[in-house]
């Protein structure tokens, strides 16, 4: 009982740290390509600017990319060198209220399709991948659901979110209690929960909320597929980066994305077009998505094209980073 309470108080209540800010900003000291020049906005039909960043060949595949909960568009840097890769273009595009994109109080799952639209009109993308990781699930569906063959030709969930109706049993309580009950019923909580963790600090300096986070990944994290990436020290400044970019404009818009990622979407995944290539991939030790959502999902969706890539051992980062290659080829082949 006494380790268990350890855990939950270095998660909820983790040690103050001083703000240093003369500091240099880890944002120059990145090896990933988080810079301006990788970043932009659109201005939508209703006057609303979406932000974006590309990597990878612009003048590759076209993927577009949703983000993961807390997330950015920064998070897709990771992507930049595998993508140039596989000949891929990486477009990942923000929802409403975080990093660069305008809020929009009355914005839902279903309606992200249309700024999707927008976007790739705007960039001349007829056609297009998409590729949702983690809480990126939900926005990918809603794609899969919009979108005709003649535009969006094939569709990645990678250790992703699925709809709230399938249930969260196989994570952890604390990881549950957050997605069945945090997200959709306390939202307020919510946002003070992630104001403590190490990237949502952003009264510290980004030294400081690094430092941090790296003190906790080496308490905390046991699953030897987790250690080398959550040690990485280039993985671990750009989830500092991209979680300030998250909470740039408040931790409430990227917890309202939860709220709606969590409560019924407004479409069927049922519904969704039979001709539709749709790739799943899930590893058996995911302890922040449960490994049920991929089995369930694959059950629902009716397409003769949909498979499940199971990954034994593999926990929800490891499959995230580790199977980069395999998913993004998996992607570009039908494009």
């Amino acid at each position: 009982m006494t380790s268990i309470i350890k855990i939950l108080q270095s998660f909820l209540f983790p040690p103050a740290s001083p703000s240093q800010p003369g500091s240099p900003l880890i944002t120059n000291q990145i090896t990933y390509r988080c810079d301006t020049v990788s970043s932009a906005t659109h201005t939508l039909p209703n006057g609303r600017r979406l932000g974006y960043a590309q990597y990878g060949l612009l003048t590759g595949k076209p993927i577009f990319y949703m983000h993961g909960l807390p997330g950015s568009r920064m998070e897709a840097a990771i992507f930049d060198d595998t993508a140039k890769e596989v000949g891929a273009r990486i477009i990942a595009m923000e929802r409403p209220g975080c990093g660069l994109s305008d809020p929009d109080p009355g914005w839902t799952i279903r309606g992200l399709p249309r700024d999707v639209d927008s976007l790739a009109a705007s960039l001349g993308v007829s056609e297009f991948g998409a590729l949702g990781l983690s809480g990126g699930g939900p926005a990918v569906l809603a794609c899969a659901s919009y979108f005709p063959k003649e535009r969006l030709k094939c569709a990645s969930l990678v250790s992703a979110l699925g709809p709230p109706d399938i249930g969260y049993s196989g994570v952890p309580w604390l990881q549950r209690l957050g997605l069945a009950i945090g997200y959709p019923y306390f939202p307020g909580l919510t946002a003070w929960w992630f104001k403590q963790q190490p990237t949502g600090r952003l009264d510290s300096s980004e030294e400081d909320r690094l430092a941090l986070l790296v003190k906790l990944c080496k308490e905390n994290t046991k699953h030897p597929k987790d250690l080398p990436i959550f040690l990485n020290e280039r993985f671990s400044k750009l989830q500092i980066v991209s979680a300030q970019a998250a909470f740039a404009q408040g931790v409430h818009h990227a917890v309202h994305d939860g709220t709606l990622s969590c409560t019924p979407w407004g479409f069927k995944i049922e519904d969704i077009r039979e001709d539709l290539p749709v790739q799943i991939w899930c590893g058996t030790d995911d302890v922040s998505v449960p490994f049920n959502h991929g089995v369930q999902m694959k059950n629902k969706l009716k397409g003769k094209d949909v498979v499940l890539m199971v990954r034994e051992g593999e926990t929800h980062t490891s499959m995230e980073v580790n199977f980069m290659k395999e998913y993004l080829e998996g992607i570009v082949k039908y494009l």
